[in-house]
């Protein structure tokens, strides 16, 4: 039997086959191998074509909520409405709870949200550092486990919910901002058990 040596790349499966019937050990550990290696490069999302103005505003967000807003929202820059909290993707919020928000300070146009919507708001300090105000640019709509970005000029941009975790995970990191951990208390402590 003739064997040649792998490429660097993934292994083919006649490859595999030969190993196998040789050494079923080895080949269980190369077919673990082998599937890993498919996993990680086919697992992550493609993130080229995110648009840029949505990668900028989750990395500049300092809180994201998904929620729906009590009653239609058509206000102008820098008013106050309320949402009912869904979850909370980054900083605080209890599910059912309300948060005022304002409208972004920076808008030039009316914000306008429809009522029974799910968005996730993508949230900054408020002026003066008080209360919690959106982020000019677009609109993140989220319908059955798709997210669709809304640009003022452009195609809506969708993609999953998952992606939308992820992309909110990665533009965290760039940020700096830290993720989120359940909070341990400090000291020492020792774990005794006993039957």
């Amino acid at each position: 039997m003739h064997f040649v040596a792998p490429s660097r790349s993934l292994p083919p499966l006649n490859f595999l086959k030969a190993v196998c019937s040789m050494n079923p050990r080895t080949c269980l550990w190369l077919a673990a191998w082998w599937l890993a290696s498919v996993l990680a490069t086919r697992g992550l999302p493609a993130q080229e074509g995110v648009p840029e103005r949505l990668r900028e505003s989750v990395s500049k967000a300092e809180r994201i909520l998904v929620g729906i807003p009590e009653t239609t929202v058509n206000l102008e820059a820098g008013k106050p409405f309320l949402i009912e909290v869904d979850r909370a993707l980054r900083g605080t919020g209890a599910r059912g709870s309300r948060a005022r928000i304002l409208t972004s300070p920076d808008s030039r146009g009316k914000t306008e949200l429809a009522e029974k919507t799910l968005y996730a708001f993508l949230l900054v300090k408020g002026p003066g550092g008080k209360g919690w105000a959106t982020l000019d640019g677009g609109q993140l709509v989220i319908e059955k486990g798709r997210a669709r970005w809304l640009e003022p000029g452009r195609e809506p941009f969708e993609f999953s919910t998952r992606e939308l975790e992820e992309l909110i995970d990665a533009g965290g990191a760039e940020a700096g901002v830290p993720t989120a951990t359940r909070p341990t208390l400090e000291g020492r402590w020792s774990l005794h058990f006993a039957e």
